[in-house]
């Protein structure tokens, strides 16, 4: 679920998609599935991928690397049942 724009010079996240009515909370409930987490957009993804390492490694205090991690640990939650 995207959930803003992390600016690269100050990290503020700007929310650049009009709230909706809840779409992902909606249909995750509709589906019975938990929702594991909302993402921000955010350039260092990009360029991760780019230079061939992961998130983690190249911006590890990063909104979207702890984004991340906090979606990872919901679905090791998940499975763990």
């Amino acid at each position: 679920n995207m959930s803003g724009f992390v600016c690269p010079s100050c990290n503020h996240e700007e929310k650049i998609f009009a709230p909706s009515s809840g779409g992902a909370e909606e249909m995750c409930a509709k589906m019975h599935v938990p929702l594991l987490g909302r993402i921000p957009l955010d350039g260092h993804v990009a360029r991760a991928g780019d230079a061939g390492l992961p998130l983690s490694q190249l911006s590890p205090d990063s909104k979207v690397a702890k984004a991340v991690d906090a979606v990872i640990t919901r679905i090791l939650e998940q499975t763990d049942k």
